[in-house]
């Protein structure tokens, strides 16, 4: 999935690089955040590179200094951080929530536990509760990724706004 805004169509001041959150096939329970101008080019090598398994771009979306916020989610996602076998590209950029999603599952089912329901709906919830979390945190990758956009993109109209209120350019 790609998000688009408004500055997206405007060459001038668009940005040109992207941050994109990658599935590979081989490392299945793992996601890539990186960079990259061609997000679909990027997959098409990580595949390569990766002995020909299926990668998928999950989502990706143009960010002005986009290094930056790549490197900040590295730093926020750090303790999920799971490196994959060096021969593929870009091997130290993975991230697994399998953790999260197990504390997650253990909790909601020792939780239920607690409550005194049967075993049988206490392992339901734990699971359920485990691939909520799972896919979870892979949407609020994106969402976040999503939000920083919004709000460049917010300051940079706010930005132009204001040079041409200044040059004299709009009306007061």
């Amino acid at each position: 999935m790609r998000a688009y805004f408004p500055l997206d169509f405007v060459p001038l001041v668009r940005p040109s690089v992207f941050v994109y959150v990658i599935r590979n096939g081989k490392f299945w329970l793992r996601y890539k955040i990186g960079i990259s101008n061609k997000p679909a080019v990027r997959a098409e090598n990580i595949s390569e590179t990766s002995g020909g398994a299926a990668v998928t771009v999950v989502f990706c979306c143009r960010v002005f200094f986009a290094h930056s916020v790549e490197q900040a989610l590295h730093r926020v996602f750090a303790p999920l951080h799971s490196s994959v076998a060096r021969s593929s590209s870009g091997f130290s950029e993975y991230f697994s929530p399998v953790g999260l999603a197990l504390i997650g599952g253990l909790l909601a089912g020792g939780m239920s536990w607690a409550k005194l329901l049967g075993q049988d709906e206490c392992i339901l919830i734990g699971l359920f509760s485990a691939v909520a979390v799972y896919f979870g945190w892979v949407l609020l990758v994106c969402l976040l990724i999503f939000l920083i956009r919004a709000v460049q993109e917010i300051l940079a109209v706010a930005l132009v706004c204001y040079v041409l209120w200044a040059g004299g350019v709009l009306a007061t």
